[in-house]
Formats: structure tokens, sequence, C-alpha cells
């Protein structure tokens, strides 16, 4: 992996470090000495020695039992090096008794090693590895708080766990560095969901590395890589869409979340097509109820609608029926004035200015019933495969967040058929060259 500037693990593959220090359960500090180690996997191994017998009870009450939530512990240790290890959502994996010690297992979901370091580059500098990321050559681009660039690999298969790319920010003039710290974490998370959206498929970060001019951070992450497919945008030439990304972030109004988390629901690795569909239209509600115009949001004016609530309620009141039924008609009467979700979804790609000749008012209506049927029948009447569902939701997302990003170059669309769009290309399909969504082929994802 391309390392060129010069920000090198505390830790490296096959090589522990000794730490002394201490395990705080919720009731008493336990003296421990243990060692860590990481992988060429960039994943953190900890190996805590035996502990004295007089612990056992204490460590077993928070081992935790079968359904019950699992206890974070804090952890922290220094090395005869300098190194500080420090993590606060510590796990007791495993706990025996033997030959009058108590042996354990520990695992944690982050930790943090610290050492003293001279700094290589000027100011402060922050790089996130990412696992399964792919990318040809980028320029670093400027932006408010430095200069990023985004490196990953291109050459060989594309291996999902394996660390194969970086976010790197750098800034050399800083006035308040505990909020620079801040708006960067940001900014770095900002990336990866982008990132990730591009790659078609979740990142997980092993690893982030600060440098600081008299110490280094590394911070370790527990997970695994996700599996990708169908994205977006080529990662052969991911610049212009990099670019558009940094700068959509310096722009005042911030990046609905909701889109980069209804987007990473999209991204959801199972075998069973309707479990796929229903997430997807998931991902699609969570869009329309925090990016649907405000405007107009009833089927009729307020005003206007009080009125027929009025002689509703007035019918029902004359109704002999028990308190419950009454309850309930009530409260289906407060909510009939509302938008459906198609006239939602409609309202939303004019907002977007989404071709409607792809997102048509039908498809709309066909997401919808085959979402409804799945959700109480258990089936669809359409049959199972509804790939063409899937496809179709993701291709109105992708177009949502390319709008929402300001990006406006080539990218790669599957709906109806695959398709490269050039930047002066229509989005429309040329009359006749696209097939039916019902003709899509493939049940599932490649």
């Amino acid at each position: 992996m391309n390392d060129k500037i010069g920000l090198k693990m505390a830790v490296t593959a096959n090589q522990p470090i000794n730490f002394t220090g201490e395990l705080r359960l919720p009731e008493t500090i336990v003296p421990v000495t243990f060692s860590a180690s990481v992988g060429e996997d960039s994943r953190i191994e900890i190996n805590v020695l035996p502990i004295a017998s007089s612990y056992w009870r204490a460590i077993y009450d928070v081992s935790g039992e079968p359904g019950s939530y699992v206890k974070n512990l804090e952890l922290k240790g220094t090395g005869s090096n300098g190194v500080q290890f420090y993590s606060n959502s510590t796990i007791i994996s495993g706990c025996t008794h033997k030959n009058e010690r108590v042996h354990i297992s520990v695992k944690a979901r982050v930790a943090k090693l610290t050492k003293p370091a001279v700094a290589s580059e000027p100011g402060i500098v922050m790089k996130q590895y990412l696992r399964g990321f792919q990318s040809y050559i980028n320029p670093r681009v400027p932006m408010s708080l430095g200069e990023v660039e985004v490196v990953g690999n291109h050459r060989g298969p594309k291996d999902a766990d394996k660390v194969s790319g970086f976010i790197f920010l750098q800034a050399t003039e800083i006035s308040h560095p505990d909020d620079w710290l801040c708006q960067a974490e940001d900014f770095s998370t900002y990336m990866r969901e982008g990132l990730g959206f591009v790659n078609g498929g979740r990142l997980q970060v092993p690893l982030s590395v600060i440098q600081f001019a008299d110490r280094q951070e590394l911070t370790y992450y527990s997970g695994q890589g996700f599996a990708s497919s169908l994205p977006p945008v080529t990662h052969l030439d991911l610049g212009p869409f990099i670019e558009a990304l940094v700068s959509r972030y310096d722009k005042p109004e911030r990046f609905p979340e909701r889109l980069w988390t209804a987007i990473g629901w999209l991204n959801k690795d199972d075998p069973f097509n309707e479990s796929r569909f229903l997430m997807a239209m998931t991902a699609l509600e969570t869009v329309v109820e925090h990016l649907s115009p405000e405007k107009q949001t009833t089927i009729i004016p307020k005003t206007e609608f009080a009125k027929v609530r009025s002689v509703l309620d007035e019918a029902l009141a004359n109704l002999n029926v028990d308190e419950t039924a009454l309850e309930i008609f009530k409260r289906k009467i407060s909510g009939i004035n509302a938008w459906t979700l198609r006239q939602k979804l409609v309202s939303l790609r004019d907002k977007y200015s989404l071709p409607a000749s792809e997102f048509t008012d039908a498809r709309f209506g066909q997401i919808i019933t085959a979402r409804n049927e799945i959700v109480h029948r258990g089936i669809s009447s359409h049959g199972r495969d509804l790939w063409p569902n899937e496809i179709f939701i993701r291709e109105f997302l992708t177009q949502i967040a390319f709008k929402e990003i300001g990006y406006s170059g080539h990218f790669e669309s599957y709906l109806n058929g695959y398709r490269f769009v050039h930047p002066l290309e229509p989005a429309e399909s040329d009359e006749g060259a696209a097939a039916s969504p019902d003709d899509v082929a493939g049940s599932q994802m490649e």
C-alpha cells in the first residue's frame, strides 16, 4: 500500500508491545500486564497475562450472560518505549480460573495507541485507512480544513477485507487544534460515506492516524470489510467526484446525513430478495420523509380539511360504537388528508428535476404495491423477482445523491440495462434502446 506521507504504525505486524496498566470494572480496578500487537490486516490483538485470583468474582460478574448487554470496560496502560494504550470499549470475551490465577480473553472495539514522534510533515496530518476501496490516482483537493487526497488500490482483483486505501487530510496553519480535530473527524466521516456511495458498498475504517508535531495517535477499529456491487462511478476516474464531494462539504448548508444512512441500507448483503427489497424501501421512505418539499403535504388545504373533519367527527359522534372503535376512527380520519407515499415520491422527483420518463408515477405505484404485498401477505403478486424494483430504487436515490453533492460528471447507470452516461449525454435512454424494467436481467447483485 502506498504510504508515501511517512506515517508509520506504532505497532508493526508481529511486533507486540508490553504494557503495565489497569482494567477498570464497575466496582473495582484490576492491575494488569498485557501486550498489544497488530497484524498485517491492521487488526489489534490484546493478550492479558494471568490475574490474581482475588479478582475472580468481580471479573466473572462483568463477563455477561447469554442475551444480556455486553459491558464496555476501560483498559489502559503504559509501555516501556513511551507508548500509551487506551480503550473504553474493551469487553471480556472469555474467563477461566486455573492454578490460582484468573485467565481472561479481551477484545477492544476501539483502541488508541499514542507514541512520541517527530512529525515528518508540517501542521497536523490525519490519515484514515479504508478496507476494500478501489481508486486510480486522484489529485489533492484544497478545502477549508487543508488539503485532501484520496488513495486507493487500482491493481488486481478487489478484496473487500484488505486495507487498500486511505483518506489523507493535512493542515499546515492551525489556530485552534482542538476545533480543527473536531471538524476533521466530521469531515472524514462525511468523506467515508461519500466514497462508500461511489464504491457501491460501505467502507470500514480499520485504522485512523493523527500526526501532531510531537506525537502520533493511532486508533484501531474492529470490524470487517463489506462487499460492494453496482458502483455508480467507475473507480478509474473518481477525481471529478471527489472534487465535488469535498466542495459540497464547505457549503453553508449541511449535507443531509439521512441520505448517507439510506444509501448505506441499500448496500445490505442479503441472499433473500424480499429482505433486500424491503430494506431498499425503508431507505427510500427515509429519504422521502427528510428531503421532500414542505410547501405542500396535504391533499387539500388544512383550512378546507378542517370543515371536512368537522362533518366526519359529527357523524362519528352520532354512531352507536364503543369508545375503542371511536378512537380508532378518529385517528384514521385525522390522517386522511396527508399525502400518500406515491405523491411524496413524485414531489421529490420534481424537486431534484429527475426525468419523469425514467422515474414514472406508475413505477412508484408498482414498488409501493410490491412492498405492501410482501409486508401483509409475505409475497408479491409479481413473484419473487424483485431485482428490477431494487435497481429502480437504487437509481432514484443515486440521482438524488448526485444532485445533493453537486456532481454532474459521468456515471454508471443500471436502470433498464447498463449504460455509461457521459456528462453531455441526457439521463434519459435513447428511444427504443432501453428494455422494459421487467426485462432487466439478473435477480441478484453481481
